[in-house]
């Protein structure tokens, strides 16, 4: 609108106020979609020409204003990273997703392994293993055998926490 400031660059920040509508891209308020008849595609991108062991290659970080002093705080996280140092066609990579307790400390509760394993921090609970029902299972639980075989890289660091018994079956 006239004499409203709708984009503003700095150098350190940039703001805008108002919808952008580009082709494929529609921003509106708080909210950005994207929309593309092949599938639309998001890229973070380190922009770096020596992508080492354990390097940070994006992250996507979920805020919200804290009401008492305006601020933004960081409550879960998902953060790609380098699993080895990078080389010609070898890009090996894990992501690892965070949480965040009361006290404002950020964990690493799920990290998906660049060998596809998954490594699990905390207590796993027996919900809906045998996908036959809802709610906490506490009575016979199945699951199947590739849910903690070492075969198919799964690693459990804590526990897994059921009432009853557990079965493993391989099908």
């Amino acid at each position: 609108s006239k004499g409203a400031t709708n984009l503003t660059m700095d150098g350190a920040n940039s703001t805008f106020a108002g919808t952008i509508t580009s082709g494929d891209i529609i921003g509106s308020s708080a909210d950005l979609t994207l929309s593309h008849s092949g599938g639309p595609s998001v890229y973070l991108r380190r922009d770096d020409t020596s992508t080492e062991t354990n390097n940070s290659l994006g992250a996507i970080y979920f805020q919200s204003d804290d009401p008492t002093n305006g601020t933004y705080n960081t409550g879960p996280y998902i953060e790609a990273k380098a699993g080895a140092n990078w080389g010609s066609s070898s890009y090996p990579g894990y992501l690892v997703f965070n949480t965040r307790d009361t006290s404002g400390g950020h964990t690493a509760a799920l990290t998906l392994n660049k060998d596809a394993s998954a490594t699990f921090a905390g207590t796993i609970g027996a919900t809906n293993f045998s996908g036959s029902s809802s709610g906490t299972n506490t009575g016979d639980q199945t699951l199947p055998t590739d849910f903690v075989s070492a075969a198919n890289g799964g690693t459990f660091a804590g526990s897994v926490e059921i009432t009853g018994n557990l079965t493993l079956s391989d099908g």
